[in-house]
């Protein structure tokens, strides 16, 4: 009894930390409980953090994007990419583990979305995928001898796909100029 007396006395006298109070608890303590404390608080005390970081280039030219939005969906984090194309996003996920997606856009071109997935064979990447389909203004004739094969649309991605691994992530935007795409696609199409 005399010592809860004592533990009692020290709570109330201000003089003594709470440091001295929590290990003279622990030494009162059971083996087992102070294990078990001292797991809780390092396990509780635990961040995990998920984010990304890479470079973005034109598809076209290669050179740095600057400014492009960097969306750490999920997380809601975000940032711009600085004049050499360079950027990194980060964020707290609490006490568990989550993968990043990136969502990354720039006025005039396609944007690019990614998840990076880490399993224990390794990291793997998905890359957001969409068709968009578009009629043409007139028939495109494959060849032009044969009237009665023809065709009234095609399709074309609506995001940018090509990205690069290695030290860093490279991420290629493609410049958004339907037009200039269906016009490539109609010249394939009759070159063939």
């Amino acid at each position: 009894m005399v010592e809860v007396k004592q533990i009692t006395d020290l709570m109330v006298t201000p003089f003594y930390s709470l440091t001295r109070i929590v290990i003279i608890i622990f030494y009162y303590m059971t083996g087992k409980f102070i294990i078990y404390g001292i797991l809780f608080i390092f396990i509780s005390s635990c961040d995990m953090y998920t984010g990304t970081s890479g470079k973005v280039l034109d598809q076209e030219t290669g050179k740095p994007i600057s400014d492009a939005s960097v969306v750490l969906l999920d997380k809601l984090d975000s940032t711009k990419t600085n004049d050499k194309g360079y950027f990194e996003v980060r964020k707290s996920t609490g006490a568990y583990k989550v993968d990043p997606e990136v969502l990354i856009t720039k006025a005039g071109y396609k944007p690019f979305q990614l998840k990076k997935e880490h399993t224990s064979k390794g990291t793997s990447y998905i890359v957001k995928s969409e068709l968009i389909y578009v009629d043409f203004d007139k028939p495109v004739y494959p060849d032009p001898k044969n009237r009665k094969t023809f065709l009234v649309c095609t399709s074309i991605e609506k995001w940018s796909q090509d990205f690069r691994t290695g030290d860093t992530l490279i991420f290629y935007l493609t410049r958004d100029d339907r037009k200039s795409e269906i016009e490539n696609i109609k010249s394939e199409i009759k070159n063939k």
